[in-house]
């Protein structure tokens, strides 16, 4: 990158502009994954983010001026937020920027702010599932977390995605701890249904099965949700870890050719 002094005096000199902007963002996240931290840190105070277009720099520039220590990075995740909003962008974006914003302000123990968005939002859009997520978050994070709340929550994500991974895994680890594995055997068949590539789901169904049936039907029953594998990379690669798991070597072996 050349001298670090000479790359701030640049941009100090160079017209404000997106292009400008974003390439001198560039080069300070080069700087900090070369561990010039503070070179960094003071060419990214300098930038200009709201010339910033590019969602992804805008994202990760946010994240290293709060690395280095700089708060302002909060600040350009709720400009960021609000432009997003305010222009239409897809869901995908705007759910992206919550979770960072409502992340970093975790990180910075600013939960009472958290809250204020969370239930804002919330109260915008009571359906919203990244809402109700977040709002788990936030109560996870308190001194004495209320678990029936958070039930609750997830009870509410159910009815709108019964499917949804993250709250049938809670029920599902939930009955696990109390023993209670019939209850658990319910979330857990909904998150392996519309999940089955997701290696945590398996070793939970797994587990889970094994209370109910023994260990080898369920060893096998879990293996024969899996019958049209060869049509599946992903697939193939959960059957390897699976066996791997199970110390059935020949078969892993037999996975494992079949994925590479």
């Amino acid at each position: 990158l050349g001298d670090t002094d000479s790359i701030t005096e640049a941009y100090s000199d160079a017209r404000a502009s997106k292009d400008n902007s974003e390439i001198f963002a560039l080069a300070g996240l080069e700087l900090l994954k070369s561990g010039k931290s503070g070179k960094s840190a003071e060419l990214l105070q300098k930038i200009d983010t709201s010339l910033i277009e590019n969602q992804q720099i805008l994202n990760t520039v946010s994240l290293a001026k709060l690395s280095t220590g700089d708060s302002s990075g909060i600040i350009d995740l709720e400009n960021s937020l609000t432009r997003l909003i305010e222009n239409k962008a897809p869901t995908q974006e705007i759910t992206k920027v919550k979770v960072l914003l409502i992340s970093s302000l975790l990180a910075l123990d600013n939960i009472q702010k958290a809250e204020v968005y969370v239930n804002s939002w919330i109260s915008s859009n009571p359906k919203s599932i990244t809402n109700k997520l977040l709002l788990v978050q936030l109560e996870r994070r308190k001194p004495s977390p209320d678990d029936n709340k958070i039930q609750k929550i997830y009870h509410s994500v159910l009815l709108t995605d019964e499917y949804n991974l993250v709250a049938n895994l809670y029920f599902t680890n939930m009955f696990t701890k109390l023993g209670e594995y019939s209850s658990a055997e319910k979330y857990i068949n909904k998150a392996i249904e519309k999940h089955e590539n997701n290696i945590t789901i398996a070793k939970s169904y797994l587990n889970v099965q094994e209370q109910l049936i023994g260990k080898d039907k369920a060893f096998n029953q879990l293996i024969s949700r899996y019958a049209n594998y060869e049509d599946s990379f992903e697939t193939r690669l959960v059957l390897a870890q699976i066996y791997l798991i199970e110390n059935q070597a020949d078969e892993r072996a037999k996975e494992q050719n079949q994925v590479l």
